[in-house]
């Protein structure tokens, strides 16, 4: 049975660094383009100045990181069976493709804006690295919000397997 809270979970989590990470990789990337931001968001807000830009970036990074993250999240939950890969991380690596590629569809109308090969082509590989970083960030989440224990720290029922007679000794 899928986990669809878990992925959901997983998902928005990793959708709020993500969101933050694209946000201001995304600016930087333009600015150092030197695109007009007036072309993207509109010359009231473009007018604010680059300051003022960075916070608009970065909430908008972490709303759209976050509701697309659940929606992943949950598609994530609903595959992990047949995601290639042998940890949950790396399955999470693999599922941040289709997102990255997600990204790219409905991104074509702000690469027709911008033009410029240079432009787009950064713009791409940010995505994708950015996607890569969402990826394995939604697999750690998994495996955090698992409820299981790790091997770093056992559960304290967990039964003892050392042979050292002081790790035995547990405070009642």
């Amino acid at each position: 049975m899928a986990e669809f809270r878990r992925g959901a979970l997983a998902g928005g989590v990793a959708g709020v660094i993500y969101g933050i990470f694209f946000g201001v990789s995304g600016l930087a990337v333009m600015l150092a383009f030197g695109v007009k931001l007036e072309q993207l968001i509109g010359p009231g807000i473009a007018e604010l100045g680059t300051v003022a830009l960075v916070p608009i970036f970065i909430i908008s990074g972490i709303v759209v990181g976050v509701a697309v993250g659940v929606i992943f999240g949950v598609a994530y939950a609903a595959l992990y069976g047949r995601v290639p890969g042998d940890t949950s991380i790396r399955k999470g690596a693999v599922f941040s493709i289709i997102f990255w590629l997600t990204g790219l569809v409905f991104s074509q109308n702000t690469f027709r804006i911008l033009g410029e090969a240079a432009i787009v082509t950064t713009l791409v590989i940010q995505g994708l690295i950015t996607a890569l970083v969402w990826g394995a960030l939604l697999g750690t989440f998994w495996d955090k919000f698992s409820g299981k224990s790790t091997a770093a720290s056992p559960h304290p029922d967990a039964p003892l397997t050392t042979s050292n007679p002081k790790v035995h000794m547990r405070a009642k």
